[in-house]
């Protein structure tokens, strides 16, 4: 791994856990809370690659997220593979 790279992530890691404080800070009590919140993120988060990336490339980011969902649902079927984290 390189310098930069390496940076990168760690300038990404940090994003992430700032954005993840601000996010739970936001959520009352409620499932519906989390919702709420999950959907404000999705609405930025689809905005901001649209913006930077143009709607062919963002449809191609989304449908890799979507994905990860699959791959997910996949995973339930091994028991020591149910709590997975993906990036």
């Amino acid at each position: 791994m390189t310098d930069q790279y390496l940076e990168e992530t760690k300038r990404i890691a940090k994003a992430i856990k700032e954005i993840q404080k601000k996010a739970d800070s936001l959520i009352l009590r409620s499932k519906v809370d989390r919702l709420y919140v999950c959907a404000a993120l999705m609405a930025v988060t689809r905005q901001m690659y649209l913006e930077a990336l143009g709607p062919r490339e963002a449809s191609y980011i989304f449908g890799a997220v979507a994905d990860t969902f699959d791959f997910i649902v996949h995973l339930q079927d091994y028991d020591d593979m149910k709590k997975v984290t993906i990036h």
